[in-house]
């Protein structure tokens, strides 16, 4: 119950912020209103409910470039559908997505700011960004001598792997076929 009385301008004003914990409930609002001079008064009751908010959150897989790299969403709500707006920060394409679980082939190696936007039942948009990053491709080559049956045959490594200070291994398969 909270008493108050109107401005000089016959106006008043109640500001309810509600917790987290309200969030999916209806709550009853009476009002009412009493002539101070006289003691006639009015009531009115209306029911004010609490919609929950969106939490957005989602996880990459790794990539290199020329694969998909499949987004996961893991945004939360307390109940009610998402709607989901995804902008993957490739400015080549400015591809975007209105799946919840999608996949996209970027453009280019390099780290992209990837945008999520979760909209609820009842319009309420909450957005998280996160960095993905698509990675080099090695580009495999090698050196070697042609030698006569009986002799051996020199092979050297000359691969690369542009972008990255990131390690290489190696894996040779010689075959007699």
């Amino acid at each position: 119950t909270l008493t108050t009385l109107p401005s000089g301008s016959g106006d008043g004003t109640l500001r309810f912020v509600p917790s987290a914990l309200y969030a999916d409930s209806t709550f009853r609002l009476r009002v009412t209103l009493q002539n101070v001079t006289t003691g006639c008064d009015s009531m009115l009751e209306r029911f004010i409910y609490v919609a929950p908010k969106p939490v957005p959150n989602f996880g990459a897989s790794l990539a290199c470039d020329g694969q998909d790299v499949s987004f996961r969403d893991s945004s939360t709500i307390r109940s009610g559908q998402l709607n989901y707006l995804w902008n993957f920060g490739d400015t080549v394409t400015n591809a975007t997505s209105i799946d919840q679980h999608p996949k996209y082939t970027y453009s280019g190696p390099g780290t992209y700011n990837v945008t999520l936007e979760v909209t609820s039942a009842y319009g309420y948009k909450k957005t998280i960004t996160k960095q993905v990053t698509v990675y080099y491709r090695p580009d495999p080559d090698f050196a070697f001598t042609n030698v006569c049956l009986g002799g051996t045959s020199q092979y050297s490594k000359k691969s690369t792997l542009q972008g990255t200070q990131y390690a290489m291994s190696y894996e040779w398969a010689l075959g007699n076929n």
